[in-house]
């Protein structure tokens, strides 16, 4: 049996600057997967590549067992991959409502199934339908983003810094949901500052250093390494 992903010797510039080199990872159904690194280690421009917004230079992306190769961004979701963004990027102007069935632009059937699996997620966007996502806090508009990748109904859900510039008790929120979402049947990969939390909801980790993926390991193994714990978790 393939794996859901997998990247084989990835390489990526932004024109002559070269921001991954070589990267090789996996993701398993169902599997949370972290990325952890400091800024600017290569960890949003291997998401970039994954989903299509960013052409490898060389290397594979594999998505069961299936290279995709030059297939447009779109393409991909609708082949089962979505992505919350950092920053979040929601439709200001939108409602929370259309918000969510613009994560639905790649389906032709019914997605109110999964419009009410997200308000069982996130109930306050199910109080709040009606109110355009601009005037939402932070954390909400996170809530808002994540749901909106649930409505393209993906297998691997990409979670770029969801924790970015919230509250400690609104982060403490958005990993318990990230937990119920694996618990869905989901796999997740997760690029997060916050490697403690990340590596506590992940089964399996990779650490980026310049552009390459320097070390991996089962989370709590990683957890438990003197250098992971001396360069991401303040030991």
């Amino acid at each position: 049996m393939s794996a859901l992903l997998e990247l084989r010797g990835v390489s990526a510039a932004y024109g002559a600057v070269k921001a991954l080199h070589d990267v090789s990872l996996t993701v398993e159904p169902g599997q949370v997967v972290t990325l952890i690194g400091a800024n600017g280690a290569g960890k949003s421009t291997c998401l970039k590549v994954i989903t299509g917004l960013l052409p490898a230079s060389q290397g594979q992306v594999l998505w069961q067992g299936r290279d995709l190769g030059a297939m447009p961004a779109h393409k991909r979701v609708g082949e089962g991959i979505a992505m919350s963004p950092e920053g979040r990027q929601v439709f200001p102007r939108m409602t929370i409502l259309e918000n969510l069935e613009m994560g639905a632009f790649t389906r032709n059937d019914d997605f109110k199934p999964d419009l009410e699996r997200v308000f069982g997620l996130f109930p306050i966007l199910k109080d709040r339908i009606a109110q355009t996502a601009g005037t939402l806090s932070g954390g909400e508009q996170q809530m808002l983003a994540i749901g909106r990748a649930l409505m393209s109904k993906p297998r691997l859900l990409i979670l770029d810094e969801p924790s970015l510039g919230l509250a400690p008790l609104i982060v403490k929120q958005i990993f318990s949901i990230i937990r119920e979402i694996r618990e869905l049947g989901l796999a997740v990969l997760l690029v997060e500052q916050n490697a403690r939390q990340a590596l506590q909801v992940a089964d399996f980790g990779y650490v980026f250093e310049v552009g390459r993926a320097v070390l991996s390991g089962p989370a709590a193994d990683l957890a438990t390494n003197p250098e992971v714990q001396k360069a991401y978790l303040g030991l």
